[in-house]
């Protein structure tokens, strides 16, 4: 990145207008990891696209879903308690994902702040949006321990499947469709 350290900075030194949505949030991942800093840092917060920005995923009806983490489905007694309220205290639809996660639908933008700052009782975003890695969309992986694949690893960007002897490596799968 040739020591830039914003958007704006590059685009003085190679580019013109303002940018597109497309190069915008993969520019600010490359900046945010060439040099350590929060993708929702001031100066990168405006290139990320909504689902990034409020750390939840924009649906059709213009609502958002929110989706705490839960490493390997795991929660606290606490956890399914901070769901629980949110979920009756906004009114909101929860179903659990197969990502192994609570998935809490129809929040409105205004109340998201709120929302994760009452599911801090032990959870952080999910990720479910594509920060799990630093890139500009979201990576599904999948593992099938056994042949009957029900981790429809097939299905994802990368997937693995046991067989009787060995593993099987799925790449790009998801966009063989």
């Amino acid at each position: 990145m040739e020591g830039h350290h914003t958007f704006g900075a590059l685009l003085a030194k190679h580019g013109k207008g303002r940018g597109c949505d497309i190069c915008k949030p993969a520019v600010a991942n490359i900046l945010a990891s060439c040099w350590n800093e929060l993708v929702l840092k001031k100066e990168h917060a405006s290139l990320q696209d909504s689902n990034d920005y409020y750390l939840a995923n924009i649906q059709r009806d213009g609502t958002y879903s929110v989706v705490p983490r839960m490493p390997g489905g795991e929660v606290m007694p606490d956890g399914l308690i901070a769901v629980d309220q949110v979920a009756k205290k906004y009114d909101l639809y929860t179903k659990i994902t197969g990502g192994q996660r609570v998935d809490i639908f129809g929040t409105r933008v205004e109340q998201l702040p709120f929302i994760w700052e009452e599911l801090a009782a032990g959870f952080e975003s999910g990720h479910a949006y594509g920060k799990g890695l630093r890139a500009p969309h979201k990576i599904k992986f999948g593992v099938s321990g056994y042949t009957r694949e029900c981790a429809e690893a097939q299905g994802k960007d990368v997937g693995v499947i046991a067989t009787e002897k060995s593993w099987n490596l799925y790449v790009c799968a998801a966009t063989a469709a």
